[in-house]
């Protein structure tokens, strides 16, 4: 009997050792440093060149004190699109310098890339309401024309508007009225800073007839250049695609063209 016992034991022993082999202890250690080396670092954006201008990607923006956000040291807010000049970083805090503000901004709030918050409109594109183009626009004029609440497509008025927006002029309008094209030189006639003329100039706006039968001033452009033979190139929006148009001084002068200049 107890023979018989010795064998089912050895038995069991040899069953074991054959069909259930025990993992390393170094094994399992390796496979869990193999985790920890295959996890996704995270996406960072490449270092800003200091002493050059960088923009702020944000919409609000808060300048800090020092190179952290803690209590009561707001120094100001900044806004998408303002300019400003990287001094040196900390980190992934850059401390930068305005007009009106010093202090420190994290470095996901800044681009180097002028187009990121200035987009530049290809022509022939289409442009809707959704487009990121259109949206940061929008967002520079403050969507004054309500076309972002009414989610249309871009329109001339709003590229016009934003052209002399990046080139540091906004329009004073007297007083709140329908802003239709082809009537800007009514509303803006008399007001103090802006001229209107018939003689074109890089940098102005254009109102001009679309339709030289029907006779009546019902479009708007931004003069983008004026040739010696006062050929002129203008840029436009149709139906959300944007348009780049020449005229010769024969035909601006057949579509009654006026010429709107803010100083």
């Amino acid at each position: 009997m107890r023979l018989l016992v010795a064998v089912i034991v050895d038995l069991v022993q040899f069953v074991r050792s054959a069909f259930f082999v025990a993992v390393p202890r170094s094994v399992v250690q390796v496979s869990a440093s193999y985790d920890d080396v295959n996890k996704e670092e995270p996406v960072q954006r490449p270092p800003l060149a200091l002493g050059a201008p960088a923009y702020i990607t944000h919409e609000k923006q808060v300048v800090w004190c020092q190179p952290r956000a803690a209590f009561d040291e707001k120094a100001g807010v900044l806004t998408f699109g303002d300019q400003v000049i990287c001094r040196q970083y900390e980190g992934d805090w850059y401390q930068v310098v305005t007009s009106h503000y010093e202090g420190w901004v994290p470095r996901t709030s800044l681009t180097n890339r002028r187009e990121e918050v200035f987009p530049v409109c290809i022509p022939d594109c289409d442009y809707p309401s959704n487009h990121p183009s259109v949206r940061a626009i929008r967002h520079h004029i403050q969507d004054a024309f309500s076309c972002g609440a009414a989610a249309l497509p871009l329109t001339s008025a709003e590229y016009v508007v934003y052209c002399l927006i990046e080139k540091g002029h906004t329009i004073p309008w007297r007083q709140h009225q329908q802003r239709l094209e082809g009537q800007w030189h009514r509303l803006l006639r008399g007001v103090p800073g802006v001229s209107i003329t018939i003689s074109p100039a890089t940098g102005v706006v254009i109102e001009y007839c679309h339709d030289v039968e029907h006779g009546m001033l019902d479009r708007v452009g931004y003069v983008t250049s004026v040739a010696p033979d006062e050929t002129i190139e203008i840029a436009t929006v149709s139906h959300g695609v944007m348009r780049v148009l020449r005229m010769k001084r024969v035909e601006w002068v057949e579509r009654k063209s006026l010429f709107i200049t803010l100083h």
